[in-house]
């Protein structure tokens, strides 16, 4: 495995461990590590030009998002991804964020719905301008809301937990595969987005549910369409 300096080329956000992490994070969210690829610690220390305590520290940060595995005497690997994990994680999204679309309509301060619509007017400005991987991390922040909004401690626990799976979903169909024009993405919000303001929950619901079974439809035919040899 080699990353070559394009990683190497990044600004530290706050320690050398959570640079390591963050740029390890965006090469595997963006495929340029592929699933089940073996992570060489010895490797990436000469690249980085870093010691191997700083990786250690980031790699395990990663195990705990989902993103990296640790076998016992084999090695650190990239987590396995494939079509069987999409719809394992929305079959669950799916139950979770009705909850949470119920809930954040009842509970939700109106300054919390705006900062809703504020997410979905900067993916409706990501879009104008092409910059479709701002979009895709505005399309979690959108969903990330919704959840911040029910104001349930273990509902946002429980979607911590599977958000590294629906990152990974988001960028494998829509940044490494996207087919479809962006303003379908677009409007796919702009429906949850107004289910949630016209203040029916079922509808709101119904919506979510729509959308969801939607998109992991869409994501498991990408699977298998990229990657009928396996």
């Amino acid at each position: 495995m080699s990353l070559n300096p394009r990683f190497s080329e990044i600004a530290a956000p706050n320690t050398l461990r959570d640079s390591l992490r963050q740029a390890l994070r965006d090469a595997i969210l963006k495929g340029k590590l592929a699933p089940g690829e073996p992570i060489n610690q010895v490797t990436l220390s000469k690249e980085f030009g870093v010691s191997r305590g700083p990786l250690r520290e980031a790699l395990s940060l990663l195990e705990e998002e989902g993103l990296v595995t640790n076998i016992p005497y084999r090695g650190t690997f990239v987590a396995d991804f494939n079509d069987r994990i999409i719809q394992d994680t929305y079959s669950l999204r799916r139950v979770l964020e009705q909850f949470a679309v119920e809930l954040a309509m009842i509970r939700s301060t109106p300054a919390e719905m705006a900062e809703l619509r504020a997410v979905y007017q900067n993916m409706v400005a990501a879009v104008s301008t092409g910059n479709m991987e701002q979009f895709h991390e505005l399309d979690l922040a959108f969903h990330r809301q919704i959840y911040a909004m029910a104001e349930h401690e273990l509902l946002l626990q429980m979607w911590t937990t599977i958000e590294a799976n629906v990152e990974r979903s988001i960028f494998y169909g829509n940044f490494q595969h996207q087919d479809e024009p962006s303003q379908i993405l677009l409007d796919s919000h702009r429906l949850i987005l107004e289910a949630i303001e016209s203040g029916d929950i079922e509808a709101a619901k119904r919506e979510i549910d729509r959308q969801l079974n939607s998109a992991c439809d869409t994501l498991v035919a990408k699977w298998k369409r990229y990657n009928s040899s396996d």
